[in-house]
């Protein structure tokens, strides 16, 4: 369900009947229960209690005037139904513990509605309506303008056919909703770009806006023609044999991916017996370590990013932030050019260019 970001009193009020009938079945369902109830927990309707609250939490986000001090325990309302799927352990601990983030939506409903120019919880930003519910003020609140106002003109500057009909919309300024190092989001059922505050406006927080706008021309304004050849595209760089050599490890090396387990950037602490360990009492085969390696930087050789590899949309976005800011090297800059610009197959035109120099 794709729901309008501003919507009115009584569609407020049906999606808050919503949530918290959903929340008064699972209370019925848990009364007089407590702990890890296996049964319990496989019957509860917790998928629509949570779906319900991201469309409720998602209204309220662009519908009302967050009160000063609501600020706090709406933002953790909204990271513990945005940022959560699953269906916790212990249900019982789960709804007593969040008791007051939960009654705060609920009691959002009466909270005055947004107005634009009223105050800075709505404002322009370039092309973008930004929602500052965290009440964000003075450096902060520019730093959010001005990496909106770059992304926006980086954007402007591409030339790739449809992608500047990106530049619009609401913005949405919120807490750590995702994984803690991700700066920004865009939802395509919302339609809607995710924020957090940035600590300065850098190539990080440019890359990342223009990377997730990326994803709404994809979804929304790339022409199908263009898409069908970057998909083809990413294929043929996926599947092209490419050898690294393996390299020895040392204690103190770093790891260019993450290793599940394992806490921020992957460090090896120890070598031992063909194992190596990176803290407590876990390991991996050397071997098998050295293995991933190499797959890794395969991919690095293969795509502009390591992140590149992993679908064609990812291989994109990060494609077509780099070119923006002017980072895109060769070979990856000229099929950039020739698929997203002019929407031609560069294996053709490679194809074509060695024919006719051959004649020469």
């Amino acid at each position: 369900m794709r729901i309008a970001r501003t919507v009115n009193q009584q569609e407020l009020t049906n999606l808050m009947i919503r949530f918290d009938g959903h929340k008064r079945d699972i209370d019925r369902m848990l009364a007089g229960t407590s702990g890890n109830n296996p049964y319990i927990r496989k019957m509860l309707p917790w998928k629509a209690f949570r779906n319900a609250g991201v469309l409720y939490a998602q209204a309220l986000l662009g519908s009302k005037e967050v009160p000063k001090e609501s600020k706090r325990d709406f933002d953790k309302a909204v990271k513990l139904f945005m940022g959560t799927a699953r269906t916790p352990n212990d249900p019982a601990e789960w709804m007593f513990k969040n008791t007051i983030p939960i009654l705060t939506l609920i009691r959002a409903l009466r909270w005055p509605d947004k107005v634009e120019g009223q105050s800075e919880s709505l404002f322009r930003a370039g092309p973008f309506l930004v929602h500052n519910n965290l009440g964000a003020e003075g450096d902060d609140l520019q730093k959010v303008k001005d990496a909106l106002e770059g992304a926006a003109t980086k954007i402007k500057g591409v030339g790739a056919p449809g992608l500047n009909s990106v530049l619009y919309g609401d913005v949405m300024v919120v807490g750590n909703i995702s994984k803690s190092n991700t700066l920004a989001w865009y939802y395509e059922n919302e339609d809607v770009i995710y924020v957090r505050l940035f600590k300065k406006v850098s190539r990080d927080e440019l890359f990342n806006l223009i990377h997730e706008l990326g994803h709404r021309y994809i979804h929304k304004f790339m022409p199908k023609g263009n898409w069908d050849l970057w998909r083809a595209y990413h294929n043929r760089l996926k599947n092209q044999r490419i050898t690294v050599d393996p390299k020895e490890l040392h204690v103190g090396d770093q790891m260019p991916f993450k290793i599940t387990g394992i806490r921020g950037t992957p460090i090896i602490q120890k070598i031992e017996d063909g194992k190596v360990y990176f803290g407590g009492t876990g390991f991996i085969l050397e071997r098998k370590l050295k293995q991933w390696i190499q797959e890794s930087e395969a991919e690095g050789q293969r795509f502009p990013t390591r992140y590149s590899a992993t679908s064609p949309d990812e291989h994109l976005c990060d494609t077509l932030a780099m070119y923006a800011m002017g980072k895109l090297a060769e070979p990856f800059l000229s099929d950039f050019v020739a698929i997203v610009l002019e929407g031609q197959d560069p294996s053709v035109l490679k194809v074509a260019s060695r024919f006719w120099q051959a004649r020469r």
